[in-house]
């Protein structure tokens, strides 16, 4: 099985940081590959713009290169989780936005 890993915390010794090295670990222990997608390391934008705006009527809409490639990694992955700490009772910003752009129709 492949899993994607989706960490959005900006330390790298924090307890959201080593939950998701145990929880990778737990996988490559038993023969499953992880790969692993930190999005404040490698400066994904959250900012949704008018090109990765979501239009639920056409499935084969174009989104940015950026989006492409977050989908890509979706798609190469047979599962997706999302480790990352509770702010003000919901998730950071960095991947509220990762959901809104990335998630989408097509």
């Amino acid at each position: 099985m492949k899993t994607l890993l989706v960490v959005a915390h900006p330390r790298q010794n924090s307890l959201t940081a080593g939950v998701a090295d145990i929880f990778a670990a737990g996988l490559q222990k038993n023969e499953h590959e992880v790969e692993w997608a930190n999005l404040i390391q490698e400066g994904f934008d959250p900012v949704l713009r008018e090109e990765d705006e979501p239009d639920w009527n056409n499935p084969r809409k174009e989104y940015s290169p950026e989006v492409r490639r977050e989908m890509e990694r979706i798609s190469r992955n047979d599962a997706t989780v999302m480790i990352f700490p509770v702010y003000w009772w919901s998730m950071p910003g960095v991947l509220k936005g990762w959901i809104d752009r990335v998630w989408n129709n097509g």
